[in-house]
């Protein structure tokens, strides 16, 4: 359990080729669903899912700007970015992974 605690925080941690482990990943398992002529609808769920956090972008703080000059008075008025959702959700699965 340790092992694989330990990959997932690799694989969480800011500034990983995240995209490129999802899509090696969905196409091992769809070769497999392939190999074994059974139906996968954890595959099919996965694939729908990682399509929609591709396609979803959140209009969010932009946590790389750096404010210049005047104090940001509340949240809301910080400088904001189009994210893609699949982004947002690293942060909050590497700090679940650290409290677990």
């Amino acid at each position: 359990m340790v092992t694989q605690l330990e990959t997932w925080l690799s694989l969480t941690a800011y500034d990983q080729p995240w995209q490129e482990w999802v899509r090696d990943r969905l196409a091992e398992l769809t070769a497999e669903a392939a190999g074994s002529g059974r139906p996968a609808p954890d595959l099919e769920l996965a694939e729908e899912a990682w399509r929609w956090l591709q396609e979803t972008e959140l209009l969010a703080p932009d946590l790389n700007a750096v404010p210049g000059g005047a104090p940001v008075v509340a949240e809301d008025e910080g400088p904001k970015v189009w994210t893609p959702a699949w982004q947002l959700g690293l942060p909050l699965g590497h700090l679940a992974i650290h409290l677990f």
